[in-house]
């Protein structure tokens, strides 16, 4: 089973200078502390591109399945809790002007699976 994201954006530069912004993408469960996460957010990938001024260009992110997932020890597996995962795009932590709305299933496998 394969499972996890893989958006794509789009960074730009409008500066007059060469830039590389360096695209993030955290994600969430719409409730985290139900969901057993430890923190409101993750980061889940995050890419570099450099740009001419003006230039724009798409960047493919993808985010491991185990970075939406919790390690429940009772049950020796990966966990990832049913439900709606907020995918947030950005270039800081604090500057995440896109966000999309993701549903997931439940879903786990066992530590010892190579396959997810």
């Amino acid at each position: 089973m394969t499972l996890g994201c893989q958006p794509a954006c789009r960074p730009n530069s409008n500066a007059a200078l060469e830039g590389s912004p360096a695209p993030r993408l955290p994600h969430a469960p719409a409730d985290w502390q139900s969901a057993g996460w430890e923190a409101p957010k993750r980061l889940g990938a995050f890419g570099k591109v450099d740009l001419k001024p003006g230039e724009a260009r798409s960047v493919d992110l993808t985010v491991d399945p185990r970075l939406l997932a919790t390690w429940e020890a009772a049950s020796n597996k990966w966990t990832i809790r049913a439900g709606t995962y907020h995918v947030l795009f950005g270039q800081a932590s604090d500057e995440l002007p896109a966000t999309v709305d993701v549903t997931l299933p439940d879903t786990s496998w066992s530590a010892a699976s190579r396959e997810r």
